[in-house]
């Protein structure tokens, strides 16, 4: 056997030398053959990744010596075990239960088995390359779900606002639904006019709530109302339907109260009624002479909504309604002949207002028309003639304590807190100012004006109205002290 040193070929198990041969099995050069599939996984290393000791495909330069002869490079005890884990990558004694190819910058291909016969250096590099790819693909995913998160954040609130009407300006729009129209088309038709910014959202609660027997007709909804209230107007007959309600107001309510009356009759929505009685400019000549420049002055037209039986069509609005009632005002007071307002309220040496705001504290004083006019006597008593056993002009009314609720139960049956109900304060409290309040406290009937536009004399400036409705009248605190002790 000859002495030659022959290549090691790194499938055998050291005992035979490779003998030229190319059985398709050999690593090293050689014609390159196509020994896997191509979807085999390709990973490119460095020649100097296999510098195996018997490696034919790379020799270490060789340091000259002074005589010039090769000398090998000495290896140290690391790089031969490193070495030899790298021959074992390709020895043919391996099981293998799934390979890769392994391509060298200089083009040659290897074949090995588990990812875990690597050199080490190699599996540390492809282990931080994995880690920085499934932090990418960690981060690409949160923001992902994150993106999608906000964004059905923010059609959930937008579909809750519209719902609910939360950010939409006060505007009545008329619409006509046709005959035998579905959802769909009813849908098409809000948000072609406006009424809804959001028909996919009204469109499912529609579905939800199961509300969907529209009626023909032609019906005026509110922007700013929300979706159970259109429901409830479309499912209702409108006016094309000629459905008239008849509402009754009665003598002394105030505006809040004519606005729940109206809406629970299906005349008008009371939020689409607050705004029109504090923004709709009126035509009627009475109107410009209602003042308009008191900050403590809740509602503007408080007191000129006159009380009475009218017939409205079925979600007629705001604006009919409220000018139906001042047509009411207008025609029963201002311009009532057997009234003659304006002659007598000069006698009185008072101004349109002042009649109203006197007329409306005697309308929540007491009932009774004959009663009316003595209570009034009582009232002027005490604004003519302010130093009176120290009296200082104050009406001192009960009435005025609670505004804008009508009594103090009202109060305890808000949505006051319970702070707010204990320490209430009305700016209308006659108790606490001298002379008429701001603005009336109620809209008073006709039997009212009256009283406040023709009093009877007397010099009584006290009242006492008994629990049995009966009333009391006293000319000092004295006398009235003993009227509230013995009628109590």
């Amino acid at each position: 056997m000859s002495n030659e040193r022959r290549p090691y070929d790194g499938r055998g198990d050291g005992r035979r030398p490779y003998d030229g041969r190319d059985d398709g099995r050999r690593p090293y050069g050689g014609e390159e053959r196509d020994m896997v599939p191509q979807k085999k996984f390709t990973v490119h290393i460095s020649d100097e990744d296999y510098e195996g000791e018997s490696s034919n495909r790379r020799r270490t330069p060789a340091r000259q010596s002074g005589h010039g002869a090769y000398q090998p490079q000495r290896v140290r005890p690391d790089d031969r075990r490193r070495r030899e884990e790298d021959n074992r990558i390709t020895r043919s004694d391996v099981p293998i239960s799934r390979t890769r190819v392994i391509t060298s910058r200089s083009g040659d291909r290897y074949e090995i088995s588990e990812e875990s016969n690597l050199p080490p250096h190699l599996m540390k590099k492809t282990n931080r390359n994995q880690k920085s790819r499934g932090c990418f693909v960690a981060v690409v995913y949160a923001a992902i779900i994150c993106s999608i998160s906000a964004l059905l954040a923010f059609y959930v609130v937008v579909g809750i606002n519209d719902m609910f009407g939360l950010v939409k300006d006060q505007m009545e729009i008329v619409v006509s639904v046709p005959d035998n129209a579905d959802l769909d088309t009813v849908v098409k038709l809000l948000d072609e006019n406006g009424v809804v910014d959001y028909p996919f959202f009204f469109k499912l609660y529609a579905q939800l709530t199961n509300d969907r027997d529209f009626k023909r007709g032609e019906f005026t909804l509110n922007r700013k109302s929300d979706y159970d209230m259109i429901i409830r107007k479309l499912t209702r007959p409108a006016t094309a339907d000629k459905s008239v309600v008849t509402v009754t107001i009665p003598e002394g309510y105030n505006i809040e109260q004519i606005a729940e009356t109206l809406e629970y009759n299906l005349v008008c929505e009371k939020e689409a009624f607050y705004k029109t009685i504090e923004t709709y400019e009126f035509s009627h000549s009475f109107y410009s002479k209602i003042p308009n420049n008191n900050e403590k002055r809740i509602y503007r037209l408080e007191g000129y909504l006159f009380p009475d039986t009218y017939d409205f069509y079925m979600w007629e609005g705001s604006v009919a309604a409220v000018n139906k009632m001042l047509n009411g005002f207008n025609s029963r007071v201002i311009e009532n002949k057997d009234v003659d307002f304006w002659n007598k309220a000069n006698a009185q040496k008072m101004g349109m207002d002042q009649i109203i705001i006197l007329a409306s504290v005697i309308e929540r004083e007491t009932a009774d028309p004959e009663e009316m006019k003595n209570v009034a006597s009582v009232f002027y008593n005490r604004l003519r003639n302010k130093s009176y056993e120290g009296i200082g002009g104050k009406l001192q009314s009960d009435a005025t304590r609670w505004y804008p609720f009508p009594t103090s139960k009202a109060i305890k049956e808000s949505d006051l807190t319970d702070e707010q109900k204990a320490n209430w304060v009305s700016d209308y409290d006659t108790y606490n100012l001298s002379g008429l309040p701001p603005g009336p406290i109620c809209c008073p009937g006709l039997n009212a004006i009256n009283a406040a536009l023709n009093p009877n004399k007397t010099d009584y400036f006290y009242f006492y109205t008994a629990p049995d409705k009966t009333h009391y009248y006293a000319r000092t605190n004295a006398e009235h002290e003993v009227n509230v002790n013995s009628h109590r």
